[in-house]
Formats: C-alpha cells, structure tokens, sequence
C-alpha cells in the first residue's frame, strides 16, 4: 500500500486527505530484442481512487535511484523502449486530478541484453516432388537464415548439401543423385544472422522405384506335343512377364493365342485347331510388369499327316496255271 497527503480547499479552508494508492508489484510480461535495441513491457494494478488522473513510469540503472518520470496517462501498461544492454530497476506512480503523486510502488528489475542468442523456429517441414533419384526438401523459419540439409542412409547422415548463405524464412533444396527404392534420412540445418543455428528432428523418405525400360530376354524357345491339329510352344524370360503367341501359316500370321496374364519366368502355351501337314510360322511374345514387351524371332513347326486307317480294297481276283498238284 502506497500513500500520499492530498490537500484541498473549499470555502477557503484546507481539508487534507489520506490518498490510498494499491500496487501489486509491476509485472515485467516480456522482454524482446531488436536492431534497435530491447524491450520491457510493464503492467500493473489500477489504482481506485475517483479523482484518479494517471500514472507515472520511473527507468534506473540502480535501485532506488531512477531518472525522470516518463507519464503514460490513465493506462496500466507500457513498453519501455531502445534499451542497451543492462539491468534495469522499473517503478509507477499515481497522480490525481490536482496533481498530486503517490509514493513509488513495489520495484521490479530486468536484465535485458540486444545480443541474439535464439537459434530460428523450424516449421513446415516436408519432403515431396520425390523421383527414384532425387526429393525436394523445405521448410520454414521464424526469422531469417540460411539453408542446408544433411541426408544419407542412416541418422549418422554422411551426405550435406551446399550451403545457401541467403537469409530468408522460406527454405528449400534438391537433393540429387539418390539411389531408387531406398529410405533416407535427412534434417535440415537454418543460421541466423547472429550465428545461432537450429537444426529439425531426423526425418526420413523413400525414393521411388526405378522406372523399367528393358523388355524381357526370350530364351530357351521349343515346340513339343506336336499333333495333326495341335502344339505346344515353351519359352523362358528373364524376369516375370506375361505370355502370348502369334501365329499363322506365313511370317505374317493373322492369329492370336489368348493373353496369359499371370507374371513369370517360365511359359507355355498350347496351340489347337490347326491343319494337318502343315507348316506353321509362330513367334513367341512376353511383356513385363513395367509394359516393356520382347517378341522372338520367326519360327516354325510341322503338324503331322492325319494317319491312313482305310484297309486296302481288293480285286480282279484269278485263278490260273491250274495242273495236278
């Protein structure tokens, strides 16, 4: 509790009033910092009193001893300014309405310092645009700074990326020359212009699949089960792959076999309905998972003459040369 001797007239006569002035201590809320300088912001109890007019702010470098008043009207709050670095003692004063002026309330000091020694806030972070050799990485800091990500196949990184100096808030990099199908680690690195460095929480991904551009290799082609009206054609592929035939009585076929969709190494597929003793021109045809198709070179086969199961017709039987015996 703070007071003061309040003097009034009236009718040519002094009353004199207690004032009762109700401080809690100052609350210093925050310090900040800044090119120009730091920063406290000061809030405190109103005071109750009707003929209230506002407060006065009181700045020193010791206790006790403070430089002049700075008046902030009837507000009870304010930001001291443009301070250099020290500690600082801060107490308020009431005023009435005729300018009358409590004692000091309870004081409060704060150290303040302009030196930055807050690494940036990292946010936003996120991998995208990934392809089988390479990712895009960015992120976001509250202030600005400078760029670089460490990567590699485990938290021990081994990989950096160059270094981009320019200050900003809106970080981003490719990294290149990425193995496909493979997880990576990775965290990202921002300095600030004072040289306070952040870095995020590991963070991984996973590059996509290599795309496929080679068409199966056809081998180990071989015609078996050969009928009048039938055959067997088998191949093998050196990755799993569908299976088809073309086929037809000249190089230039005109016939089809079903699509086998079901993907593997090892083919067969049985031709029917054909004509007997009759060469048939085949080639074999497989495509892979990733669309690439192989076809093999032109190939033939015989189907068998249908057997002869007439007996033979006889005539023009004769008797001659009769004798005794």
């Amino acid at each position: 509790m703070n007071h003061f001797i309040n003097h009034k007239k009236s009718n040519g006569l002094c009353f004199v009033s207690l004032k009762h002035f109700f401080f809690t201590s100052i609350l210093v809320l925050a310090a900040s910092t800044s090119v120009f300088g730091a920063s406290a912001n000061l809030s405190w109890n109103a005071n109750i009193e009707p003929d209230l007019a506002g407060y006065k702010v009181y700045i020193g470098t010791a206790s006790g001893s403070y430089g002049g008043p700075t008046s902030v009207g009837n507000t009870t709050s304010y930001a001291a300014t443009g301070l250099a670095d020290g500690t600082y003692f801060f107490a308020v004063t009431a005023i009435d309405l005729w300018g009358n002026e409590s004692g000091f309330s309870t004081e409060v000091s704060k150290a303040v310092s302009t030196t930055d020694s807050i690494p940036p806030l990292i946010s936003s972070l996120a991998a995208t645009s990934i392809t089988p050799g390479s990712a895009l990485i960015s992120w976001a800091t509250d202030e600005a700074a400078d760029t670089q990500i460490q990567y590699g196949a485990s938290t021990a990184y081994g990989s950096t990326s160059a270094l981009d100096p320019s200050l900003a808030t809106s970080h981003s990099q490719t990294l290149s020359g990425l193995a496909p199908s493979a997880l990576y680690h990775y965290r990202v690195l921002s300095r600030d212009a004072a040289g306070n460095l952040t870095s995020s929480a590991d963070n991984t991904f996973t590059t996509t699949s290599a795309v496929d551009t080679v068409p199966p290799s056809i081998s180990g082609v071989a015609t078996g089960s050969v009928s009048t009206s039938s055959a067997g054609v088998s191949w093998t592929t050196n990755e799993a792959s569908d299976a088809q035939l073309e086929y037809g009585t000249t190089s230039a076929y005109g016939s089809t076999s079903a699509l086998v969709t079901n993907l593997g190494t090892s083919h067969h597929i049985n031709l029917i309905n054909l004509s007997a003793n009759t060469t048939y021109h085949f080639r074999v045809l497989s495509r892979d998972a990733a669309g690439n198709l192989a076809s093999s070179g032109d190939m033939t086969f015989v189907t068998l003459n249908v057997p002869d199961t007439t007996s033979p017709l006889l005539s023009g039987i004769t008797v001659s040369g009769l004798s005794a015996t």
